[in-house]
């Protein structure tokens, strides 16, 4: 290769080369000024000599980032020349100078003699050195947290205990023992896995609080509704199925419009039918077509929403269905074996999804007993903002108010607000009372059909005794601070 065809090779591996280099420095300085700032800011002092070691290995893992980027992307005389053809203008000579360079054939000497002879016009300066801000932001950014993390101070979190002012609190052993039978019960309960754990986790979070010496009485109180709201939180986080659904509400096809109504009304038969409705619009005259508008107004839309693919049963479900319908369509143009395909998935999803909204529905369902109990257990007013049981009502704010509605958990014995805002595909955004209704009949008539298995039937009961006495409460006068009831206690 000609001489200045090496000086471009060498401009370009320098280029790649600083790239690796400020990438793999960026990722060793996180991983080591994380973990020590980390460290230093929960109290742990460190010797110097683990301190060097922290740093030693942020360096080696960083020395690792940038071999698997370097060399990979080092580049070779082809990559070199098709560059040069495509910044220079040089209509490939660069490109057949380099593949044909150890042919003696006189066509290909003349051509390599004048690809040279252009090439040596040319500066090296022609090619722009490509280099990324967010490279070096991320430089810079993580250079900063590595320097702050040698700089800070060990934080002292020693407690001052001070005698308290405020009348202390005994943990007797009939409210251990009540609180140990909640966690029985979420255990027991038909709450998914992930709840569960949140929900048990809380409550021995408590527990401990609560067997500190020196605990108040405010202080009890207080860790009782951070404990309240830490359980609507944590079921927040596991429930996205109403996340999903306001997600789907902006497609315009019909089928995803039914399959987000059917999701925020928790039908389940409803939601079966729904999903099986894609078949509708993906028969044999317009598949290819229908296909890709069904990944953009359901996978696309999720993934818009921030929904995580691999974070619930929902979601895994209806990205795999969504990415499929593509995939599939775009590499089988017939009808019968694209259906062959998508079929088997689409049936999953058809049972799995709408199993999953009414698994949610239980989570909630522990959730607000948990939450009621500890309430009575300690007998404390119920905070007064709780929040929405779904994490997608949320606003800047943090609590679930809509315009002049307060929504979520009331005051005194009103246990749930019932002028929450939601979206309903038949009524548009309603109040939550003006529906509940007909979402309690939905599932009444899935109790009663048998779709919904008996041990759901005490958990539903309870969740709209709740509502129906709020809402009575709301239409009577809350002057009264009595929930509604029929005579069973349940309000349904």
């Amino acid at each position: 290769m000609s001489e200045r065809f090496n000086e471009f090779k060498k401009k370009m591996t320098i280029e790649v080369l600083v790239k690796a280099l400020l990438i793999g420095l960026s990722v060793g300085f996180l991983a080591s000024g994380g973990a020590i700032l980390t460290l230093k800011l929960i109290g742990i002092a460190l010797h110097p000599l683990y301190i060097a070691l922290i740093v030693a290995g942020g360096l080696a893992l960083g020395a690792g980032v940038f071999s698997a980027i370097f060399f990979p992307l080092k580049p070779s005389d082809l990559k070199v020349a098709k560059r040069l053809d495509e910044e220079l203008g040089l209509n490939e000579k660069m490109q057949t100078m380099v593949i044909f360079k150890d042919s003696d054939a006189p066509v290909m000497q003349l051509q390599r003699e004048d690809a040279v002879s252009v090439l040596s016009t040319k500066p090296t300066k022609s090619v722009k050195f490509r280099f990324s801000l967010v490279v070096l932001a991320a430089f810079i950014v993580t250079g900063a947290v590595f320097t702050t993390s040698h700089v800070v101070p060990v934080i002292d979190h020693t407690v001052q205990h001070q005698t308290p002012t405020d009348p202390p609190y005994i943990l007797d052993s009939w409210t251990e023992q009540a609180i140990m039978d909640l966690i029985k019960y979420i255990n027991s309960s038909e709450a998914q896995p992930p709840a569960k754990e949140q929900l048990v986790g809380n409550l021995e979070a408590l527990l401990k609080n609560l067997k500190v010496d020196g605990v108040t009485i405010p202080q009890m109180q207080e860790y009782v509704e951070n404990t309240i709201y830490m359980n609507t939180s944590s079921i927040n986080r596991v429930n996205v199925g109403d996340d999903i659904a306001l997600a789907l509400s902006t497609a315009d096809e019909k089928a995803i419009l039914h399959i987000s109504s059917a999701m925020l009304k928790a039908d389940k038969n409803g939601l079966e039918k729904a999903i099986l409705e894609l078949k509708d619009i993906l028969d044999s005259d317009g598949f290819m077509v229908m296909a890709p508008r069904i990944h953009k107004q359901m996978g696309q839309a999720m993934e818009a929403a921030g929904i995580d693919k691999t974070e619930t049963d929902i979601a895994r479900q209806l990205y795999r269905l969504s990415n499929l319908i593509d995939f599939t369509a775009k590499n089988e143009s017939r009808y019968a074996t694209f259906m062959a395909s998508i079929e088997p998935v689409l049936n999953e999803a058809s049972r799995r999804v709408p199993e999953a909204i009414i698994e949610e529905k239980v989570n909630i369902a522990v959730k607000d007993y948990v939450n009621d109990r500890l309430v009575k257990i300690f007998q404390i007013n119920p905070p007064e903002q709780q929040g929405p049981q779904s994490g997608g009502h949320n606003n800047e704010t943090g609590n679930n108010d809509v315009g002049d509605h307060t929504g979520g958990m009331g005051t005194g014995e009103l246990i749930m607000g019932s002028d929450d805002v939601i979206l309903d595909y038949e009524e548009g955004y309603v109040q939550y009372k003006d529906v509940i209704s007909k979402y309690l009949a939905d599932l009444l008539a899935l109790y009663e059909d048998g779709t919904l298995p008996e041990e759901y039937k005490d958990l539903i009961d309870y969740y709209y005794g709740l509502l129906y006495g709020s809402i009575k409460a709301d239409e009577e006068g809350e002057e009264t601070g009595t929930p509604g009831s029929d005579g069973d206690g349940t309000g349904v």
